[in-house]
């Protein structure tokens, strides 16, 4: 495994780490892959995600995106705002609580990355949008290089789909792959 996919390996196991602090609930997981450049659309099988994204910068000029199928969003909230909270009141809350949760993961992400980089990465607040599959591939289409790492959440009985998507320029790509050296 190169020394890339070794730090995002890392970074999205801490990742996992945060999101189950914040819903305060631990969280078994399977990493199945993590696609470096060679992005493919057939680890996506749910139609709709909900997607948490921020910007950073620094050695790294980035993208980073955290997505969840529809149906992980709305449990992950309910764990999230309590066994009180009704389908009204996580919809009401739906986006709020989406930037909350991103925002945490993320920045455990960018920091385990930041940290073994060496090197500080500032990042923008979280975004966050729902968006059908179809409209995202197009997206992922660009001229980015694309980092992905594709994990299975066990949530109760429901296995959620969760995505950290990392897009970079190619000036950037080539940066990272030239500091792991």
């Amino acid at each position: 495994m190169s020394a890339l996919q070794n730090v995002i390996t890392e970074a999205t196991h801490f990742a996992v780490q945060s999101l189950s602090d914040v819903i305060g609930s631990e969280l078994s997981f399977v990493l199945h892959d993590v696609e470096i450049e060679n992005f493919t659309a057939s680890h996506f099988s749910a139609q709709k995600f909900g997607i948490v994204q921020l910007e950073c910068s620094g050695l790294l000029n980035a993208e980073i995106l955290l997505m969840f199928d529809i149906d992980g969003i709305f449990l992950i909230l309910k764990k999230m705002l309590g066994a009180a909270a009704d389908n009204e009141m996580i919809l009401e809350c739906e986006n709020e609580a989406m930037c909350e949760l991103g925002n945490v993961v993320m920045i455990r992400y960018l920091s385990e990355i930041a940290d073994y980089l060496h090197t500080p990465l500032e990042s923008t607040l979280p975004t966050y949008r729902v968006e059908l599959k179809d409209k995202f591939l197009k997206y992922v289409n660009s001229e980015k290089c694309l980092i992905a790492s594709h994990v299975d959440l066990k949530l109760d009985d429901y296995t959620a789909e969760m995505k950290i998507l990392f897009s970079v320029s190619r000036e950037s790509f080539e940066n990272l792959k030239q500091t792991l050296h």
